[in-house]
C-alpha cells in the first residue's frame, strides 16, 4: 500500500500515485474521487483513525489543533479510486460542518469515544445536524464507537451507538484503532465499497439532492423527531413514516433488580447487557410486524420503587409485562400486588397482563418455583412466561409474539363487538345483574299479596 501523504487542510494539490501510473494508457480519466471528512470530539482518535485506516500505522499522539488533508489511492474491486479524507481538528462548530459539506464531503465519519460521554453526546448532535439541516444521505454517515479495549473505563456501551445508529438509519462501527489494523480499514472500505455501489444503481448524490428526496428526507425526520436528547438508554426509534401504524403501548413492571431493562433490551434488539442504571426510567419506540401488521411498538422500562401514583400513570397502556425474579420471593409477592391493583383498581382487562419470571437459568439460586408462577397467573387469569434473559432471545421473542397476538385478537374483537372498556363491562353487568334482582323481588312481593288476599 502507498505510503499515506498529506497537505494543509483543503488543499488539492495533485500527487503521483504508482497505483495510477498502472492505468492503461497512463491516464487517470476513470479513477473516481471520494471525498471524506472524520469529524468529532477533540481527543476521541480521529487522526489515529484516519491513520490507521490508510496506512495500517498507529500513533498515539497528534496535534490537536492541526487539521489535515490526506490524499490516499486504493483499488476496491477493480475500481480506482482516489480519496481526500479531512481530518478535522479543534472545536466542532457550524461553519465548520457546513463547510465540509459545501466543499463537497461523499461521505462522513463521525467518530465518539467509549470513555466519554460527552462525545458520544456531541457525535448525536453532529450526525443529527448533517442529516435534518444539511440533508446528507443516511447511507453517506458512519458512526464510529473507538477505544472499545479500555473497558475498565467504559462509559457508553455498544448497545446505546447501535440504538443511535438505527434511530438516525446511518452504518454504525465499534473498534479499537490501538489494537489493530483490521477493523479501522474494514470500516473505510466497507462504506467505500456501500458508497460505490449506491452510486453505480443511480442513487442520488450526496451534493445533487432532487427535490422529492428532499421531501421524503424531511417528513421522515418529522417523524422520527430528530430532535431528542441522547439518554443513558437511547430510545429505539424507526426510520420510516410512523403515521399510520398501530400504536401498542407496553409497560414493564416490577421491583428493582428483576431485569426489566434486560428484558426489554433483549426484547427489542435480541441483545443483552447485564448492568444498567436503576434510577433511569426510558421509553423505547420499535416498529414490528406480526401476521402482516406493521405496529409501533412503544415501551415503557419503569424504574425506581413502584407506587400508586406511578402505575396509574401507566393505566393507559394496552399491554403491561408484570416481571419477578425467581430468585427473589419478595419480588413475587410485589408482582402479585401490582396485578391485583390493576385488576381491582384500575379496571384493566386480564388478557392485557402478563406474568413475567425471569432468571430461571440461576436454578441454585431459585427462591419461586415454575410451579408457584403458573399457579399465580391461572388465579389471576393472566398469561404466564418463565425465562432468562441472559441465556438467549427465543424466550423474550416469545412473550413479544404473545403480546402482540393478543393485542391484534383485542383490537379486532373490539372492532367487532364495540370498543367497551373493562370498567363499563362490569357497571353494565352489575347494572343487569341488579334488574334480574328487582324482578325476582317483584314476584316475591306479588306472590306475596296474593296469599294475603286469599
Amino acid at each position: 500500500m502507498e505510503k499515506c501523504s498529506y497537505s494543509t487542510a483543503y488543499e488539492r494539490t495533485p500527487i503521483k500515485s504508482p497505483m495510477v501510473k498502472r492505468r492503461k494508457n497512463g491516464t487517470t480519466s476513470s479513477v473516481k474521487n471520494v471525498q471524506v471528512a472524520v469529524l468529532g470530539k477533540d481527543g476521541v482518535g480521529k487522526s489515529a483513525f484516519t491513520v490507521r485506516a490508510l496506512t495500517r500505522r498507529f500513533i498515539g499522539e497528534y496535534d490537536t489543533t492541526l487539521e489535515f488533508t490526506y490524499r490516499h489511492h486504493v483499488e476496491l474491486d477493480g475500481q480506482f479510486l482516489s480519496l481526500d479524507v479531512l481530518d478535522t481538528a479543534g472545536k466542532n462548530s457550524l461553519e465548520k460542518i457546513d463547510n465540509c459539506v459545501h466543499t463537497g464531503s461523499d461521505l462522513f465519519f463521525v467518530l465518539y469515544s467509549t470513555i466519554d460521554r460527552s462525545s458520544f453526546e456531541e457525535a448525536s448532535l453532529l450526525c443529527q445536524y448533517l442529516l435534518k439541516t444539511k440533508n446528507v444521505n443516511p447511507t453517506c454517515l458512519v458512526l464510529v464507537g473507538n477505544k472499545s479495549d479500555l473497558k475498565h473505563f467504559r462509559e457508553v456501551d455498544e448497545y446505546e451507538g447501535r440504538l443511535l445508529a438505527q434511530a438516525l438509519e446511518c452504518g454504525f462501527f465499534q473498534l479499537s484503532v490501538s489494537e489493530g489494523f483490521d477493523d479501522s480499514q474494514n470500516v473505510l472500505y466497507n462504506t467505500l465499497r456501500q458508497y460505490v455501489n449506491t452510486q453505480k444503481h443511480g442513487s442520488p448524490s450526496i451534493r445533487v439532492f432532487i427535490d422529492s428526496v428532499l421531501s421524503r428526507r424531511s417528513r421522515c425526520l418529522s417523524d422520527r423527531s430528530m430532535d431528542y436528547q441522547t439518554p443513558t438508554k437511547p430510545r429505539v426509534l424507526t426510520g420510516n413514516n410512523t403515521a399510520n401504524l398501530k400504536s401498542f403501548r407496553s409497560v414493564v413492571l416490577g421491583k428493582d433488580g428483576v431485569g426489566k431493562s434486560a428484558f426489554t433490551v433483549r426484547l427489542l434488539t435480541k441483545r443483552f447487557i447485564g448492568e444498567y442504571d436503576r434510577t433511569l426510567e426510558e421509553t423505547y419506540r420499535h416498529r414490528v410486524e406480526v401476521d402482516g401488521h406493521k405496529i409501533m411498538l412503544e415501551i415503557l422500562d419503569t424504574a425506581g420503587q413502584n407506587s400508586v401514583d406511578k402505575i396509574d400513570a401507566c393505566s393507559s397502556a394496552d399491554v403491561y409485562f408484570v416481571l419477578y425474579s425467581t430468585t427473589d420471593r419478595s419480588s413475587f409477592r410485589e408482582a402479585a400486588l401490582i396485578i391485583n391493583y390493576l385488576l381491582e383498581t384500575r379496571n384493566v382487562a386480564q388478557a392485557a397482563i402478563f406474568l413475567v419470571g425471569t432468571k430461571k437459568d440461576l436454578k441454585y439460586e431459585q427462591d419461586v418455583t415454575e410451579y408457584e408462577g403458573r399457579l399465580l397467573a391461572m388465579d389471576l387469569g393472566c398469561e404466564f412466561y418463565i425465562i432468562s434473559s441472559s441465556e438467549g432471545f427465543d424466550g423474550t421473542q416469545d412473550v413479544l409474539r404473545g403480546s402482540l397476538q393478543r393485542f391484534t385478537l383485542n383490537n379486532k374483537n373490539s372492532k367487532e363487538n364495540g370498543i367497551r372498556s373493562p370498567l363499563m363491562t362490569r357497571v353494565k353487568k352489575g347494572l343487569k345483574n341488579r334488574s334480574q334482582s328487582n324482578g325476582v323481588s317483584q314476584v316475591v312481593i306479588e306472590n306475596r299479596e296474593r296469599t294475603s288476599t286469599l
